[in-house]
């Protein structure tokens, strides 16, 4: 990550691993970048957050879509192989709402961005 002056922060997007799931989910779809972003300020690099209730690199929290995940899939969050099935959960969310909303990734609250090659 560089950081220019204050408000700016440019995220590179990184390849492999998690970035390459979230790019197969997204792949085609307006969003991909947006995903790729949200996902850098979420869990990309982290399993599990919030105390053990959020998972994957976009932090499906239990309580919230999370739940609905579950729910919808009959899948664990908590496995990690769920990975390409809530990527793919994310993604008709995002399209079915017009987008990433910081009102559910709390994590998109705190990042301004412009992308770059790094």
């Amino acid at each position: 990550m560089i950081t220019l002056g204050i408000a700016l922060t440019v995220i590179c997007l990184t390849h492999g691993g998690n970035a390459d799931l979230v790019r197969k989910a997204f792949f085609g779809s307006p969003y991909l970048n947006a995903a790729l972003v949200t996902a850098k300020s979420e869990g990309l690099n982290k399993y599990v957050g919030d105390g053990g209730t959020s998972f994957g690199a976009f932090q499906l929290h239990r309580g919230g879509m999370g739940s609905e995940f579950e729910h919808d899939t009959g899948l664990n969050l908590a496995n990690p192989s769920t990975r390409p099935a809530q990527y793919a959960y994310v993604r008709r969310y995002v399209e079915r709402h017009g987008g990433f909303s910081s009102n559910v990734w709390h994590g998109l609250r705190h990042v301004r961005v412009a992308q770059a090659q790094c």
